[in-house]
């Protein structure tokens, strides 16, 4: 009795964590909607200046002597000649170390009533980290529905 319990408690973990992180990627995508730097910003030309590993970031390639350097500083120049250093911080964005290296030009467009918030096209797609978070999501659905069917 015990043990059915627990059997379906693991398996509604299973789909609640599928159902929660396709809502996240749901919010995330509708932020990215409501995110139109790219349409109507300014299109300019930034440096990378600084790659850092972030605080937060927490990888397994510390244990083989790689660093994933996924804080990327840039500085560039705004229309009205100001100078402006921020992060680059985009939902759904998958950077990578190596993408980018310090001294970079890299082509940005930036919200002229905010120049921090800036837009970079990255190497990789943005459609890739969504087949990730929605196969993700639905392969953990599936295990669930499976366990609490059985």
């Amino acid at each position: 009795m015990l043990e059915t319990i627990s059997n379906k408690l693991f398996a509604l973990l299973f789909f609640v964590g599928g159902i929660v992180s396709l809502i996240y990627y749901l919010i995330e995508r509708k932020k990215q909607t409501k995110n139109t730097i790219k349409e109507t910003g300014v299109l300019t030309e930034g440096i990378i200046s600084n790659l850092e590993k972030s605080p937060s970031s927490n990888n397994s390639f510390e244990n083989n002597n790689l660093e994933v350097m996924d804080k990327v500083t840039i500085n560039f120049k705004t229309k009205k000649n100001e100078s402006i250093t921020t992060e680059l911080k985009q939902n759904l964005a998958i950077f990578y170390t190596g993408q980018y290296e310090i001294g970079e030009k890299i082509e940005l467009y930036y919200n002229p009533t905010n120049p921090k918030q800036i837009y970079v096209e990255t190497k990789q797609s943005e459609s890739n980290s969504s087949l990730l978070i929605i196969g993700v999501s639905f392969v953990l659905i599936l295990i669930g529905l499976f366990l609490l069917i059985q």
